[in-house]
């Protein structure tokens, strides 16, 4: 039993809650009031779904508020009661995201969330119906109660096969035959195949195709032995010639040593002879004593080198000397001038200090006119504010009094004001004065300061004077040394010396080269290679390069020959494996047609079997509901019959069974259909005992509405645990609710819905 509904931002609900119990509970309100959102959001809570977004007529963003304010989320809870327990389901919505959270608790323990699937199968484990029962059998959306008792045969067929679930059976069955139509086409396609590839293979004989490949395997084997014979005689010959050769190299490369060794001994000479000398004449100078004399020259040179920077150095600090006494006499003579014109700093000191008491006093003057206009001012202050009497010397004040008395105070005021301003002129006047004074006071000490910094000047020219004298007798010396040494003459004696041990070196440079020509002659008389000789070991080895490339032609030939051999014969033998191979598939698809063939006729049975056992139990079903449900004697039984299509019939008084959409009175027909649906709620869904009716009295007229009111509240509920009724019929309300909600949206229906408990 659903105990409680509430919904939050839900279509037009912005926070509604309905309290439900035993008997029918009724929601009553005109149309677009929000009704049938509950039972929408009852379905969505239970299953994740509704039969409007399982036909995409909705989606779920759709579920969440848009009028009269825009909504980014919902959420639907639904509080239910089975077997002693409380269940409590939670769907949770958005725009964005559709359904984010899905929780179910019972007692208040979670027992699945936040995936939708996983909470829809345990509220279908609970309840014990999955969302097509319930859809189908408990809720429906908005139709007749006699829809069934509507609809053609072949329509009313469908139906209540597909509320069996028989339709499934229908589908497998179909599925069946294409399946099996299927395989007899495969059937046909591999035996054609089949056929034809026998006939293809009948012309093959893989026996000879095998001896055939085995003798060009033994031919190939043979030519692999003549083949390493001739490359092993090829690698004997290519040694022996290579042997030649590289002697031949090496002989070429000593004789172009040898060349160049003896070009080098001519060059040598040459430039020797240039010289007049001769090898034999430098054989016999000594060549240490030449190189002692060299040095010895070499040193006295740089002597002298070192004493003319010496000089230079002492020049050019002389130099710098002189250039530093003449600025530094040019700045006292400058200095000197500006000293002539210097100013007495002690006389202009007396006159600032003289001049600053003359502004201090001004200052104080200044003050004292300031205090004067402020007492001026208490007094006029004073006067303003009294009345009979003077402040001062409480004499009788007249206002004419008072006011002349104010006159004379502001004019003093005034007069106060003009000698601060003409002390202020002054004092102005003064103070330029000052300011002029300190800056000669400032002159005055800088070039005080200049004075001292020109004497020392004057010491410092003096003690540049007796460095420079020191300098001067320097020179002196230095150039005296310089006089008395011969450069020029041991520069020349020294060339000479260099050029003597250049020439001693090159000739005993002759003498090694000689002696290394001597040696590599000797070398060479060992690699004389005779030219005949090398030839023919050159034409014996292109000859077997040649034989050794013809026998590899032939192996590669006869390898690709094997080749195509065994890839002819491995396609034979495959085609032998897979005509095999098809003959056994096309026996087992025979086999798996008889076994399809016969499920089919199984599930044939299967249905009817079905269908006749649900009939019957339904017929019992709807027995026991008439007989609460009718209270009359006209009929005294229902049944539905299984014809071309299902036919729901009523047993007269007089014993003939009349079709229930056709030979019988509004209210009987109502009646009826009102039975096959609780039966088939009773079958079905035996274990929720819930019903719901949405709009059920179209085409009823006030006298069968009235009658579906009291079957509902006074017979219905002995058969079901509970009803919920959605209606916009007063009179099907009053008849029928037990407890009753009213449901209203204000004109235009613009506003959010509104649900109110009336009882």
């Amino acid at each position: 039993m659903i105990t409680k509904v509430e919904l939050k931002n839900w279509k037009t609900h912005l926070h509604s809650e309905l309290e439900f119990a035993e008997g029918v509970n009724c929601l009553l309100g005109s149309m677009g009031s929000g009704k049938s959102s509950v039972l929408e959001a009852v379905c969505f809570c239970l299953y994740g779904t509704t039969p409007s977004i399982q036909s995409r007529k909705l989606k779920i963003q759709d579920l969440v508020m848009k009028f009269p304010t825009r909504k980014h989320e919902a959420e639907v809870k639904v509080w239910m009661e089975i077997d002693g327990k409380t269940y409590e389901v939670v769907r949770k919505v958005s725009i964005n995201k559709g359904t984010y959270h899905s929780e179910i608790r019972e007692d208040g323990r979670l027992l699945a969330a936040p995936q939708t699937n996983e909470v829809t199968k345990v509220v279908e484990k609970i309840t014990g119906v999955d969302y097509d029962t319930f859809v189908q059998i408990v809720y429906g959306e908005q139709n007749r109660i006699d829809a069934f008792l509507s609809l053609r045969p072949a329509e009313r067929k469908a139906k209540m096969d597909e509320i069996l679930r028989i339709d499934k059976i229908e589908s497998a069955r179909s599925n069946l035959v294409t399946l099996i139509n299927n395989i007899k086409k495969e059937i046909q396609t591999k035996e054609s195949m089949l056929t034809q590839w026998k006939k293809d293979m009948e012309s093959v004989d893989v026996k000879k195709m095998e001896e055939d490949l085995e003798i060009k395997r033994r031919e190939l084997e043979e030519k692999k032995k003549e083949a390493q014979k001739l490359e092993d005689e090829l690698t004997n010959k290519k040694s022996k010639l290579d042997d030649l050769k590289q002697k031949k190299a090496k002989a070429d490369i000593l004789n172009n040593r040898i060349s160049s060794l003896k070009g080098e001994i001519n060059a040598l000479l040459e430039e020797i002879k240039r010289n007049g000398m001769s090898v034999e004449e430098l054989e016999k100078k000594k060549k240490d004593e030449v190189e002692a004399r060299k040095s010895e020259l070499e040193r006295t040179l740089k002597e002298i080198n070192l004493k003319e920077k010496e000089l230079e150095a002492l020049k050019s600090r002389k130099r710098v000397i002189e250039e530093q006494i003449k600025r530094d006499e040019e700045e006292i003579r400058k200095l000197e001038e500006k000293l002539k014109e210097a100013p007495n700093v002690e006389e202009i000191e007396n006159t600032i200090k003289s001049l600053e008491m003359e502004e201090k006093s001004l200052i104080e003057k200044v003050s004292m006119f300031k205090t004067a206009i402020d007492n001026e001012r208490e007094s006029i202050d004073a006067l303003k504010k009294a009345e009979a009497a003077c402040p001062v010397c409480e004499s009788k004040l007249t206002y004419a009094k008072k006011k002349e008395l104010i006159a004379v105070k502001e004019k003093r005021i005034e007069e106060f004001r003009r000698k601060i301003g003409e002390l202020n002129v002054k004092r102005k006047k003064l103070m330029e004065e000052l300011n002029e004074l300190k800056k000669k006071k400032d002159e005055a000490l800088k070039l005080k300061s200049m004075a001292e910094m020109a004497e020392k000047r004057r010491k410092s020219v003096e003690d540049s004077g007796r460095v420079l004298g020191s300098l001067e007798k320097n020179i002196q010396q230095i150039e005296k040394e310089l006089k008395e040494v011969e450069k020029e003459k041991i520069e020349k004696e020294l060339k000479e010396v260099e050029k003597l041990l250049d020439l001693i070196e090159k000739a005993g440079r002759i003498r090694s080269i000689e002696k290394g020509v001597a040696e590599l002659e000797r070398e060479l008389m060992s690699l004389k290679v005779d030219e005949a000789e090398l030839k023919e070991a050159e034409k014996v080895v292109m000859e077997l390069n040649q034989k050794v490339g013809a026998v590899k032609g032939e192996l590669s030939r006869l390898n690709e020959v094997i080749k195509e051999k065994e890839h002819r014969l491995n396609e034979i033998k495959e085609r032998v494996e897979t005509i095999r191979k098809i003959e056994e598939e096309i026996e087992s698809l025979k086999e798996k047609v008889g076994m399809l063939i016969k499920l089919q006729d199984v599930l044939i049975k299967a249905q009817v079997e079905i269908r006749e056992e649900f009939v019957a139990a339904l017929n019992f079903q709807m027995s026991r509901i008439w007989e609460v449900l009718y209270p009359y004697e006209d009929y005294q039984d229902v049944k539905l019959f299984v014809e071309d299509g299902y036919v729901l019939r009523l047993l007269s008084s007089e014993g003939v069974w009349v079709d229930a959409d056709t030979f019988v009175s509004g209210g009987e027909r109502m009646t009826a259909a009102l039975t096959l649906r609780l039966a088939l709620a009773n079958l079905l869904a035996p274990s929720f005992k819930v019903m719901i009716l949405d709009e059920p009295t179209h085409n009823l007229d006030s006298k069968a509405v009235e009658e579906l009111g009291r079957t509902l509240r006074e017979r219905a509920v002995e058969v079901l645990k509970q009803v919920i009724l959605i209606t916009h019929d007063e009179t099907l309300a009053e008849s029928a609710a037990e407890h009753l909600y009213r449901f209203e949206r204000g004109e235009g229906k613009k506003d959010v819905t509104k649900a109110t408990r009336v009882y």
